[in-house]
């Protein structure tokens, strides 16, 4: 595929790219350039993925299918050109076949199909078991895993994880035990911890604390207000080594379009009662002592500290049957058990030091659904999930809002949210992604207006 779909490289927007050496690799040792057959890759990252996932669309008029052989057993290879403000930049990526969900023939010389394919490390996470002895805080445990186990590299590490694992990994895959150990471990500050695979950062073991430090440059911005400029569709035109980083009016044409938000659909969570009863607001956690043959109770409260934005959604004032929400400790309950005299002296094995911070770590998931939004821009490679991003939204009042020196913006909505997932798109329209952002407070004080 041509850059941004197109067969000449002139016309450089920030949807440009170009799909080079898109490779299959037989176990027979033959491999197969079909990078003129693909009309179509998508290539999916989230926070709650150890993995990135592709999917290539193929139009096969020349009998690729049964020539290669396939049987689920390749591999694929290719190199991804992108144009940003810096030139361009090129990632080599490796991934292994693990389905053809969509198969079917056109016509009798034309075929298509769709094949699905994982990085490597997560290939082997999902079928390789292991019983062993592990022994160190839970970041420590999962980066062992991944470098012992799994033979890949970490780009991206938080070793503040609070917590103390003593055990047995009982007869799990790798990827098993990765998440039973990352419920378990949360920062200080009980932030949960998330290990994800990103396009162009590699894999990630880091708590929300770390990724809120991932600030993505610039504002996305709706309706075209950025400040006092307006966007514009217009596609810069500049020779191929063009330096985008130089404050000329093509850089900032490629700025515009970077930025734009094309499309944007909201999902609210403002429903309190169901908030409540999941444990945003409060929760008692019970930990049971197999070995004294007692148990404690540990109520979370929110405080409504460590926000993404200055104010919580959370009021106070609002009070039913005379209690507020957070009074509500019953509402959710969490059950954990440990036995802490496992091996001696009151050393306990998987759950040390998890009560305590059980309740919080649940509240921020819940809290996270607040404000949830997918957002449609250009493509970015360098933004990925786990980093925030800022946009603008204005105010839904007067249509002459761009010819005022002074926009006025929705507070409301506008500000930071944290990437949860991403879809890129490549196409003959060029390279489109979609971002699910979410957050769990505002810029706005609500009490203001109330």
């Amino acid at each position: 595929m041509s850059f941004g779909g197109r067969k000449s490289s002139s016309i450089i927007s920030p949807e440009s790219f170009q799909i080079k050496d898109l490779t299959i690799h037989t176990v027979s040792g033959i491999s197969w350039d079909v990078s003129q057959l693909v009309v179509e890759m998508n290539i999916y990252e989230s926070v709650f993925g150890f993995s990135v996932e592709y999917e290539f669309a193929f139009v096969d008029t020349a009998d690729m299918f049964n020539n290669i052989g396939f049987t689920g057993d390749e591999r694929i290879t290719f190199t991804l050109v992108k144009m940003t403000e810096e030139g361009r930049q090129s990632i080599e990526k490796e991934c292994y076949i693990m389905g053809i969900p969509l198969y079917g023939r056109e016509t009798d010389a034309r075929q298509v199909f769709t094949i699905k394919a994982i990085s490597k490390h997560a290939y082997i996470a999902a079928i390789q078991r292991l019983s062993k002895k592990v022994y160190g805080s839970p970041s420590s445990i999962i980066k062992n895993l991944i470098e012992g186990e799994l033979n890949s590299k970490i780009q991206h590490f938080d070793s503040n994880s609070s917590g103390f694992i003593n055990g047995l990994i009982p007869y799990m895959t790798v990827n098993e035990a990765i998440y039973w150990i990352m419920k378990r471990a949360h920062d200080e500050n009980s932030n949960p911890f998330f290990v994800y695979e990103t396009l162009a950062n590699g894999i990630h073991i880091e708590s929300y604390n770390m990724m809120k430090e991932h600030t993505a440059p610039g504002k996305y911005i709706v309706g075209g207000i950025a400040d006092t400029e307006i966007t514009t569709d217009r596609q810069g035109q500049k020779p191929k080594d063009a330096d985008t980083s130089k404050k000329d009016s093509y850089a900032l044409d490629f700025k515009r379009q970077k930025f734009r938000i094309r499309d944007i659909t909201s999902t609210l969570g403002f429903s309190k009662l169901k908030n409540t009863a999941k444990g945003a607001y409060a929760s008692t956690t019970l930990e049971i002592d197999i070995h004294h043959k007692k148990y404690n109770n540990y109520s979370y409260v929110y405080k409504g500290d460590n926000l993404l934005e200055q104010n919580s959604l959370y009021d106070e004032r609002f009070v039913i049957n005379d209690r507020k929400l957070v009074d509500y400790t019953d509402a959710k309950r969490i059950t954990i058990h440990k036995n802490s005299n496992l091996f001696g002296n009151d050393i306990t094995s998987y759950n040390d030091n998890i009560s305590s911070s059980a309740g919080k770590m649940n509240a921020f998931l819940e809290n996270m659904d607040t404000m949830s939004h997918v957002i449609e821009v250009a493509g970015d490679i360098n933004v990925h999930p786990g980093m925030t991003i800022e946009i603008v939204i204005p105010a839904p009042i007067a249509k002459d809002i761009t010819e005022r020196k002074k926009p006025m913006v929705d507070k409301y909505m506008s500000g930071k949210y944290l990437v949860m997932s991403i879809q890129h798109k490549f196409d003959d329209k060029g390279h489109i992604m979609s971002m699910k952002i979410k957050r769990d407070s505002t810029q706005a004080d609500i009490k203001e207006s109330r």
